[in-house]
């Protein structure tokens, strides 16, 4: 794996194609571009190395996404994003891995708009959903901690299967929330607190 190019030259222009190891934290003026502070290709992996991607807690614009995963296959793991939008935005075709990391202070914990990806082990605040699965069918979210002052974990109309399984999650809305009802929605052994 590379190691991390310094803080200040990582923000809103890095896009990573080679499996990465953060050595700092990334901390990123978000007034200025908003973009996302990382963007992933080509199936790389980012080991966040127990390090935050994030905007200063000074800026007034939150970028669109802390990360954000293209193409395919690509992992996350261990380490925190925090103060933007989304806090890791899942694009490409999919089967993109998340584990063990934390989503603070984000409007959208994690937002997935690709197939077949696992969100597992994670822990997620968010003021909105704080995971919101569109277009993203045969995607694994389990033993995540959610906290969210929306719905938990929703569903838009485009989803057609998924596994929410051993997950805890508080929120303000439901703690799952189906747009559209479908059969291949496997849910089992949440701990659910929500409106």
């Amino acid at each position: 794996p590379t190691a991390t190019p310094p803080s200040h030259a990582m923000c809103n222009t890095v896009i990573i194609k080679n499996d990465t190891t953060l050595t700092e934290d990334v901390k990123c003026n978000c007034d200025i571009k908003s973009g996302p502070l990382i963007t992933l290709t080509k199936g790389a992996d980012l080991d966040m190395n127990n390090y935050t991607v994030m905007c200063f807690d000074s800026s007034t614009i939150k970028t669109d996404a802390c990360i954000r995963l293209n193409d395919r296959r690509s992992v996350v793991k261990d380490g925190t994003v925090r103060n933007c939008k989304t806090g890791i935005l899942f694009k490409g075709r999919g089967e993109h891995e998340v584990a063990n990391v934390s989503v603070e202070k984000s409007t959208v914990g994690m937002y997935l708009d690709s197939w077949k990806n696992k969100v597992y082990q994670n822990s997620v605040v968010a003021d909105g959903s704080g995971i919101t699965i569109e277009a993203s069918p045969w995607t694994v979210i389990e033993g995540n901690d959610v906290f969210a002052g929306g719905h938990g974990i929703e569903l838009l109309e485009s989803v057609t299967s998924a596994k929410i399984t051993g997950n805890t999650i508080t929120a303000g809305g439901e703690c799952i929330f189906n747009r559209d009802i479908t059969d291949e929605i496997f849910t089992e052994a949440n701990n659910e607190n929500c409106s």
